[in-house]
């Protein structure tokens, strides 16, 4: 059974506000500025194009590391201008020290330029709620409201975690599970954000959800899933051919024909 996720309608409109796509690129790809075919400066070239908005999750060292990598700051200044980096972090299913995962997100905020956190293996279960609502609270009031969160359980989640972050990984998987998933529906209400008033942002609707879909065979099949995310109302993507271990540490062979989609269909 479909679950479904009120959000909120614009006021004066009575209708969904409306915000560009969201290209949600896990950009495991060592800085290569340098480089004939760079992946790097590829990335950049293609985030000037500001009908799409980009969130880049940079990833140095299973998190930032315990030392700072120049290459990947002087990367990210470049960067920072065009897109939304998000550092990655592991939190271990709720397992993981939470003094460590606040170490790993300082260091994050001292080193590079970036705009929110990603945080990775999630949990999706109610018992866990309190590890993240006491982090997502913790990242909120230290670094202020504008600074943003996504969770990644990697599948829809229990309905509370939507009240604590600003993006979340409802699917992340293979192509071939992609048409098997039932997506939170979304019908236009109100829901209540943990950490957000109406006062302090009444501009929130809640979290966006967000599919990284890997092994994704050809532009053909790309488009089709595309379409599949327009029906869900699914805004922020991304889609790939390469396949597992590590789907993530490569451009797409269809980027340019992915971008161009995804822009037309908005």
């Amino acid at each position: 059974m479909k679950k479904s996720l009120k959000f909120k309608k614009d006021p004066e409109t009575n209708s969904f506000k409306h915000h560009p796509s969201t290209v949600v690129f896990p950009f495991y790809i060592y800085p290569d500025f340098g480089s004939s075919v760079s992946a790097w400066q590829t990335l950049y070239e293609s985030a000037l194009d500001n009908s799409l908005q980009f969130i880049v999750i940079i990833n140095p060292n299973d998190g930032p590391g315990f030392k700072l990598n120049l290459e990947y700051q002087l990367g990210c200044e470049k960067l920072n201008n065009f897109v939304k980096l998000f550092g990655y972090v592991s939190t271990t299913y709720g397992t993981r020290d939470m003094q460590e995962v606040i170490e790993d997100i300082e260091r994050w905020v001292v080193w590079y330029s970036i705009s929110g956190l990603f945080l990775d293996e999630v949990t999706s279960h109610k018992q866990d709620l309190t590890y993240y609502r006491r982090l997502c609270s913790f990242i909120y009031s230290k670094y202020g409201k504008l600074f943003q969160i996504m969770l990644n359980p990697g599948r829809v989640p229990h309905e509370d975690y939507f009240r604590l972050c600003n993006y979340i990984v409802t699917f992340e998987n293979f192509y071939s599970n992609w048409n098997k998933e039932n997506l939170y529906q979304y019908d236009g209400s109100t829901i209540k954000h943990h950490h957000f008033s109406e006062e302090l942002n009444t501009d929130f609707e809640c979290c966006t959800q967000v599919a990284l879909i890997h092994s994704c065979p050809s532009e053909f099949v790309m488009k089709k899933a595309l379409k599949l995310c327009k029906v869900r109302k699914l805004r922020a993507i991304f889609i790939t051919n390469e396949k597992m271990p590590n789907p993530w540490n490569k451009i797409p062979k269809y980027w340019p024909q992915f971008l161009y989609n995804l822009k037309m269909q908005q």
